[in-house]
């Protein structure tokens, strides 16, 4: 039994290292970001991180900017849009679910936000949640898509103008956008 017991927690002990190691410092090395550079406005922009097997792929021409913390990319779009793609490890929930009723409660209590939608859907065959919020104090709304991959929870959130032209056709594609392989 203590053989038993010592096996399981060293096998626990190698996978645990192995995705820190992975997504303890996000590598960028190899991640690309491209659009048609002969069009003055891309119809689509596609961010890939081939070392994590992630990509988002979102309407209109959006650029690099500075990332507030580790995170797979962030992005500036049309119409004054802000995109990140990031993983949350090790997941801090067993479900979508209770991660997405965590995040919800979270950003309702502590920053005032308005949920305004919260949907279950699949996202590359894994279970998601598409929650929607308002912030009124900054006129602006925000989405955000999270994905289950055991032991990974992917986040890509998109914030902007409040009931903004650009935010149906963004809103839209956000969870169509996203591939984890």
């Amino acid at each position: 039994m203590v053989l038993v017991a010592g096996g399981f927690a060293t096998a626990v002990g190698v996978f645990w290292v192995r995705y820190e190691n992975k997504f303890g410092t996000i590598d960028k090395s190899r991640e690309s970001l491209s659009w048609d550079p002969d069009q003055s406005n891309a119809t689509s922009t596609i961010y890939a991180n081939p070392a994590y097997g992630v990509s988002l792929n979102l309407p209109g021409k959006w650029v690099h900017t500075r990332p507030p913390y580790k995170c797979f990319c962030t992005l500036s779009g049309p119409g004054k849009f802000v995109t990140m793609f990031w993983p949350l490890f090790p997941a801090p929930s067993p479900s979508v679910d209770a991660e997405a009723a965590s995040i919800s409660t979270n950003y309702r209590t502590r920053a005032g936000w308005i949920l305004q939608s919260n949907e279950s859907t699949p996202i590359n065959r894994r279970p998601a949640r598409l929650l929607r919020y308002k912030i009124s104090n900054l006129h602006s709304d925000f989405m955000l898509v999270l994905v289950k991959q055991w032991p990974v929870m992917y986040a890509s959130g998109i914030t902007g103008p409040e009931s903004s032209d650009e935010w149906q056709q963004i809103g839209d594609a956000l969870p169509h956008a996203l591939t984890i392989q």
